[in-house]
């Protein structure tokens, strides 16, 4: 499976801890060691990082390993691998729909149109004896 594909297609779900944990573990089929991996830097807030500065650069991307390594005592090999993948999940378009995504939840569904005051309606009646 494709993540990026996914996100593209389900944006709100980086969003939210529960919803991007439950896609890692669908397309991982519950590796459980690669979801943690992936979960761990989203919680040292790497889906922030890269929708503020992309493309991210190796700088960034270099600090953001380190964090998981010193925080999480993680193999800088398994670092990098974490990084990368969360780097190819994004793209300008995936990271515009996310901020869509996240407008529209701030905003909440449209309110339904208020129906018509009965003080403005005639009866069809009257209408009739206007002639």
């Amino acid at each position: 499976m494709d993540i990026k594909k996914i996100i593209k297609a389900n944006p709100a779900s980086v969003l939210h801890k529960s919803r991007i944990r439950g896609l890692f573990n669908d397309v991982f089929q519950n590796d459980i060691a690669r979801v943690n991996l992936l979960m761990m830097a989203y919680d040292i807030g790497i889906v922030d990082e890269f929708r503020k500065c992309y493309p991210v650069d190796p700088l960034t991307k270099g600090r953001l390993k380190k964090v998981l390594v010193q925080q999480y005592s993680i193999v800088d090999d398994r670092a990098a691998w974490t990084i990368d993948t969360w780097a190819s999940c994004f793209n300008a378009d995936i990271i515009q729909k996310i901020a869509d995504a996240e407008m529209a939840e701030l905003l909440g569904p449209e309110p339904e149109p208020l129906p018509e005051p009965e003080f403005f309606k005639e009866p069809d009646d009257a209408l009739a004896d206007r002639d």
